[in-house]
């Protein structure tokens, strides 16, 4: 523990540092509060040993700054502050000014150690407890982001993407941003997965993702949105950001050429993907975005089935490009 004593007296000064030091403690001290207050300040003491009266700034007043800084750090010292010898007034006003315990000139060695012991055991106890809390928080922060994030790929879930639009639209509806949304799904993984087994649709599920993920620029997010389906967030797209950004996203999977024998005819994992853009000026919530993204890729998949059912699964996806701008 750090013990910070501010005594005009030097004879007092040198009896507590003794006693702090005999208890197997640090010490520092001062002979004014000025002094002390700059200690406090980079030393961040766990116990204040104060006199009422010092040279230029008095003790009470000493205490008074000492826990205002406290409640700005979010710390605390442990304040014992010495008094006059049975002088009620300045017991109360002490303790009303954030005094801890007072301890009544003049002082003596036992006086002083019945007052420091257990000061310092409180403090001890409470910088363990200190540490514990921040131990908690650590494990608190740490399963709210596995909270976030999907337990396969690694990335964000679909909470976190409901989280992450909910932003992305209050710049729409306050700043005026724009934010696209790419959805990318995996055509046939359930057919996929009940072939292979869940193992190798997992495996299939990382390696996409890690593929779409690569095409993306810096600032944008992919998420896990479905069983089958990823969203990438594109906020400020430009130009035709989201169709050229669709047609990479497609040539990376079909670059992967990642066999299935689940189909008559032998042919590679490919996705169809679909898009929606958010602008500002029109009435638009997140769910709209994902609706509409949700609509251009079933859209997608019905014109593939057109030409013949049975030929679905030999035919090449073909791109569709649905944008919804609200402006």
């Amino acid at each position: 523990m750090n013990v910070l004593i501010a005594d005009h007296d030097p004879q007092v000064r040198a009896l507590l540092r003794s006693l702090v030091d005999d208890l197997g403690h640090l010490c520092r001290s001062a002979d004014n509060a000025h002094d002390a207050w700059a200690e406090a300040e980079k030393l961040q003491p766990d116990v204040l040993v104060a006199d009422w009266s010092t040279k230029e700034l008095d003790g009470v007043e000493l205490v008074r700054m000492l826990r205002r800084h406290d409640v700005e750090k979010s710390t605390f010292t442990y304040v014992v502050i010495a008094v006059a010898y049975r002088s009620r007034p300045q017991h109360e006003e002490a303790i009303r000014a954030g005094a801890d315990v007072c301890l009544e000139r003049p002082i003596d060695l036992a006086c002083a150690r019945l007052a420091l012991e257990p000061a310092l055991r409180f403090m001890s106890r409470y910088r363990h407890s200190e540490l514990q809390v921040a131990g908690l928080e650590a494990v608190v922060d740490g399963l709210v982001d596995l909270a976030r994030q999907d337990p396969v790929t690694r990335i964000g879930n679909y909470r976190r993407l409901r989280e992450d639009l909910e932003i992305l639209q209050g710049r729409v509806d306050v700043c005026g941003h724009s934010y696209a949304v790419v959805q990318c799904s995996i055509d046939d993984f359930a057919e996929y997965q009940m072939v292979h087994g869940a193992a190798r649709g997992h495996q299939l599920l990382r390696q996409i993702g890690s593929a779409l993920g690569s095409q993306l620029r810096h600032g944008d997010q992919l998420y896990r949105y479905s069983e089958d389906g990823f969203i990438a967030i594109l906020p400020e797209p430009g130009g035709d950001t989201t169709g050229t950004t669709e047609q990479h996203l497609r040539r990376v999977v079909a670059d992967l050429a990642i066999p299935r024998t689940d189909t008559v005819q032998p042919q590679s994992v490919t996705i169809t993907t679909g898009s929606a853009l958010c602008a500002p000026r029109r009435q638009a919530t997140a769910e709209t975005v994902l609706a509409v993204a949700d609509t251009a890729v079933a859209r997608s998949r019905s014109e593939q089935c057109e030409p013949a059912t049975h030929a679905r699964n030999v035919q090449p996806k073909r791109t569709h490009l649905q944008l919804v701008h609200y402006g």
